[in-house]
């Protein structure tokens, strides 16, 4: 190697050194200087290791990092899951989420009591366009943190990140009269379809041991699944409690224009007047089954020896599943009544009163939290804490080149 190829591989290894975080900075700084002095002796090109050495320095700020190929398949794999959950989540609120909880329909009516409760309705749209803007950093993650980029990895991440991007401006042109809205939501439907075959076919031909994250210890991992199911059953509880009194009592009063709800009903007729109100307790009735299921599925997990941090996990995704579902199918319960006062009295409006709106975006939040956590990955235990592997000396498969 030449001394001006020497100097500019130097330069640029002292720029990986910088980048790379202090933990890490001894151990790779004293092998990357003798790889680059006998880049020769070894057989590898010295940019080859100089920019490796920049790849790696620069991936190692997105967590933990490690050089053998294997590692670097692992890590590969777990961004691109996180990334996979995220955009799922955010795919989901942008559709049946935004319809959910009114879209932002509720904004002028929340500001109105109080400015603070118009981020309450706009929490799940900051949340959804989070998510996928996260989802998307993290797939071009994943791509740059593989030991070779191959062409479908980029055609998955490109279909995937389009889609994604086309489906959460879908809400953005939903009242435009154009064709906007349709061809933002059918195009961005396509590519998140064919982006997510494409990442399954490349997973399942893909062997387990190169996207399995390595065991961990679970000693060390302490579950709370106690407090977190009477957690999440008092908060199941809680909004069904509020769903009854919105559901019969303010949303009937706000859709009759301030009228008393004794009066409204008095109005309808007696077949109008019993089916809606059986609507609405029915579905309390359904919902507060969802405790009595977290309990029971918290005591069968733990009587099959599940790890306590494994169980705590599952009842917080089932209990934030179930405070959405209940929250969204409350505005379905509701549905006979609005549309039977809605027929009687005027001023013939929707049954939403303003706490529907703040109501259903707290729900919405729960759902899209739960639906994340139940698509993220999870990583595997066992009963001793594993041997990391050691960063590999040969530059030929720890380092190769891009493309």
């Amino acid at each position: 190697m030449s001394g001006s190829a020497r100097s500019v591989g130097s330069r640029r290894l002292a720029l990986a050194r910088r980048l790379l975080p202090a933990a890490l900075r001894e151990r790779y700084d004293e092998q990357w200087s003798a790889d680059l002095r006998d880049a020769d002796e070894l057989g590898v090109p010295g940019p080859s290791i100089a920019w490796g050495a920049l790849r790696f320095a620069a991936l190692s700020r997105f967590g933990p990092h490690g050089a053998e190929p294997a590692e670097l398949e692992r890590q590969s794999w777990h961004l691109a899951r996180w990334g996979g959950a995220l955009i799922g989540t955010a795919a989901v609120g942008s559709t049946v989420g935004f319809l959910g909880f009114g879209g932002l329909a509720g904004l002028g009516p929340l500001a109105a009591v109080h400015p603070a409760l118009a981020l309450v309705g706009l929490a799940p749209v900051l949340f959804v366009v989070g998510a996928a803007a996260a989802g998307i950093a993290l797939l071009w993650a994943a791509v740059l943190r593989r030991p070779r980029i191959h062409p479908m990895s980029l055609l998955v991440v490109l279909a995937l990140s389009a889609g994604s991007v086309l489906i959460a401006l879908w809400p953005v042109a939903i009242d435009r009269p154009d064709p906007l809205a349709s061809t933002l939501l059918g195009g961005g439907a396509l590519l998140l379809v064919l982006g997510a075959i494409g990442a399954l076919v490349v997973w399942g031909a893909t062997p387990a041991e190169k996207w399995r994250p390595l065991p961990r210890d679970a000693s060390d991992r302490p579950g709370r699944s106690g407090p977190v199911t009477l957690a999440a059953s008092l908060a199941m509880v809680g909004v069904i409690v509020l769903g009854l009194v919105e559901g019969l009592v303010w949303g009937v009063q706000d859709q009759a224009g301030g009228i008393p709800a004794a009066a409204v009903y008095a109005a309808l007729t007696d077949l109008d007047r019993v089916y809606g109100i059986a609507n609405v307790l029915v579905w309390a009735a359904i919902a507060s089954v969802g405790p009595l299921v977290l309990i029971l599925v918290r005591h069968r997990a733990l009587v099959r020896g599940e790890a306590e941090a494994a169980v705590t996990r599952l009842v917080g995704v089932l209990g934030l599943l179930g405070v959405g579902a209940t929250v969204f199918f409350q505005g379905w319960a509701t549905f006979s009544i609005g549309m039977s006062i809605a027929d009687t009295l005027p001023p013939y409006t929707g049954s939403r009163s303003t706490l529907w709106f703040a109501y259903s975006s707290v729900g919405t939040i729960a759902a899209l939290t739960g639906l994340l956590l139940a698509l993220a990955p999870t990583a595997r235990t066992s009963g001793s804490a594993p041997v990391r592997a050691a960063a590999s000396r040969d530059l030929r498969r720890a380092y190769p080149p891009l493309g």
